[in-house]
């Protein structure tokens, strides 16, 4: 499979005769759109990462995000693996100097 550089295009919801879904919205260039439907807290912190705001207490997200600042961690690369029954798995390439882990 080839690695496709994407961005957050934005959070959205998708509504469908199954219901409403938050939704992120991946830009992989060209007239190309990744849907990937996430749960609420999820969108709610993709979506003030994307505006620069901040909830008024931390939530598990900014934690990680926090670490990740605190201990000069980068997250390089996001791999998607498989789609199996709706559900995407990922690994993810970290760095921190000269030290990389997949996880």
């Amino acid at each position: 499979m080839t690695a496709q550089r994407c961005r957050v295009q934005g959070v959205f919801m998708s509504v469908s005769e199954m219901g409403a879904a938050p939704t992120v919205v991946l830009d992989a260039g060209g007239d190309s759109t990744i849907p990937i439907y996430v749960g609420l807290w999820e969108a709610i912190s993709i979506n003030n990462a994307l505006n620069s705001e901040m909830l008024p207490r931390p939530i598990t997200h900014d934690l990680i995000v926090d670490l990740f600042r605190r201990f000069d961690i980068t997250l390089d690369a996001l791999h998607i693996d498989s789609l199996e029954e709706g559900v995407f798995y990922a690994k993810l390439l970290l760095s921190q100097g000269s030290r990389t882990e997949i996880m």
